[in-house]
């Protein structure tokens, strides 16, 4: 076997690999203890932000592809796509739904793990206590129950 063959790289290493060379704002990942792929995005090689595509899982090819295709569209674009028509607005999925969407905010909008951490457990526990339907007029009287010059809750 001559020297410069060498195995044939998964599909996956293949698509990572890619998205590299392209120096890609948008990279493939994928964690150990998920199955799901997840997109970290890169600006002047410094990561700014990673997210989940799941159902998209790391081990179907065809998941993989379109996964490396909407990096490079993210790419192109400088944005991320924005997300298929198919999923419900928040409003018809209740508060956790709305909880949900703004996870994903803070996960996109703040790069330190641990003050993400905070904001996330903050906010769950703050809509947990939230019932009945999702509604503006709800949210503005809780963003108005305290002053924070005057009150630290």
């Amino acid at each position: 076997m001559p020297e410069t063959a060498s195995p044939r790289l998964p599909f996956w290493d293949q698509c990572v690999q890619e998205l590299r060379v392209r120096q890609s704002r948008f990279r493939l990942r994928r964690h150990p203890c998920s199955p799901f792929i997840y997109v970290r995005e890169m600006v002047a090689g410094r990561k700014v932000g990673e997210f989940s595509l799941k159902p998209k899982l790391w081990s179907n090819r065809d998941d993989i592809e379109e996964a490396r295709d909407l990096c490079i569209q993210g790419h192109r674009r400088g944005a991320w796509p924005l997300a298929p028509a198919k999923e419900p607005p928040a409003s018809a999925g209740g508060w956790p739904a709305l909880a949900e969407a703004c996870f994903a905010d803070i996960k996109l909008r703040i790069c330190k793990e641990g003050s993400r951490a905070h904001a996330i457990n903050d906010l769950r526990k703050r809509i947990a206590m939230f019932r009945g339907p999702v509604e503006a007029k709800r949210l503005q009287v809780w963003v108005q129950e305290h002053d924070p010059r005057l009150q630290l809750v």
